[in-house]
């Protein structure tokens, strides 16, 4: 197979091989030192042992791509868990914030309806005494509207007595001048 081999087939394999061309190494086939079967053979001789290095090589080389894949996962995890850790503490974040601010809502409406009670509450009072303050007057107005009436009264029963009282000296005195005339 390798001994029908050119040599463009020989550099292809070493570059797919991933090992440096020697471009001294295919000189002598053009210059026709070597015999066609001795370059062959050693061709054959130089791509035996970069098989057995590139062999050699890919255990170390699988094991270090194995390597990398592993880290590149444990990377991957890693980044994955901070991001649902970091989601997890946002979460809980902002759920703390709800509950504070549902509380401070609710403080804030339990506070306003207390000051609407006492509000009311004052109000009721304010009417209550506002109430009181117009009955007691009411009922200072009618005693002195009963009193003023109880004088105006006592007046006229006075001003009755007097005039009865003037009467009575009049008859009197007329029923004196009518006996004295008699």
């Amino acid at each position: 197979m390798l001994r029908c081999a050119g040599k463009e087939d020989l550099t292809v394999v070493l570059v797919e091989i991933g090992e440096a061309v020697d471009p001294g190494f295919f000189g002598h086939y053009d210059r026709g030192k070597i015999g066609r079967t001795q370059k062959v053979e050693e061709w054959s001789k130089k791509i035996e042992e970069l098989r057995k290095i590139t062999e050699e090589r890919r255990p170390e080389r699988i094991q270090e791509l194995e390597f990398a894949r592993i880290e590149a996962s444990w990377k991957t995890e890693n980044k994955n868990r901070i991001r649902e850790a970091r989601h997890k503490e946002e979460m809980e974040t902002r759920l703390k914030a709800e509950e504070q601010a549902r509380l401070k809502a609710e403080e804030e409406a339990k506070a306003v309806e207390e000051r609407r009670k006492i509000e009311k509450e004052r109000r009721r009072m304010n009417e209550r005494i506002a109430l009181e303050e117009e009955m007691r007057l009411k009922k200072k107005a009618k005693a002195v509207e009963e009193r003023q009436k109880i004088e105006k009264e006592r007046r006229m029963n006075k001003r009755i007595a007097s005039e009865e009282e003037m009467r009575l000296k009049k008859e009197r005195w007329l029923m004196e001048e009518q006996m004295r005339h008699v």
